[in-house]
């Protein structure tokens, strides 16, 4: 099988409080890859290539990680039942984005400042929760077997 649950996904680390810390490492781990992104366009990306950090970054790595995160706080069941207000940082931070990169440099060029895109935001919500309903279809799959 492709995944197999036990109880140490349920509770990995099998230690009190063990899912709540792996709740915070995969929340730190998507922040980390957000300021990557974040650093990556500032710092290495030629002005010729923006289009080519869109693509990778906002389109591909920011929603995959967003995903999968999602679907790692579901499956190890992080945070219990708060585990939903994960959909409201991953939305903002979705949203926040392409406001620190392209307008923010937008901004800069033209002295114009720019808000952020608020359609953005269900965006990101939406690619997490899809994440977060993944987990409930996996689990219903391994139950239904």
């Amino acid at each position: 099988e492709m995944l197999m649950f036990n109880e140490s996904m349920e509770n990995p680390g099998g230690q009190p409080g063990s899912r709540k810390r792996t709740g915070w490492l995969l929340v730190l781990i998507y922040l980390g890859i957000w300021i990557l992104s974040l650093l990556s366009f500032w710092f290495w990306t030629p002005a010729d290539q923006v289009m080519g950090y869109v693509l990778l970054y906002l389109y591909i790595l920011l929603p995959a990680a967003a995903f999968t995160v999602s679907l790692l706080i579901c499956l190890y069941s992080c945070f219990g039942k708060w585990k939903w207000l994960w959909i409201i940082p991953s939305g903002v931070l979705y949203m926040l984005a392409p406001y620190a990169t392209l307008s923010a440099a937008n901004t800069l060029s033209t002295g114009h400042l720019y808000a952020p895109d608020f359609t953005l935001l269900p965006v990101g919500a939406l690619i997490s929760l899809a994440g977060m309903l993944t987990d409930a279809l996996i689990r219903r799959l391994k139950c239904g077997k």
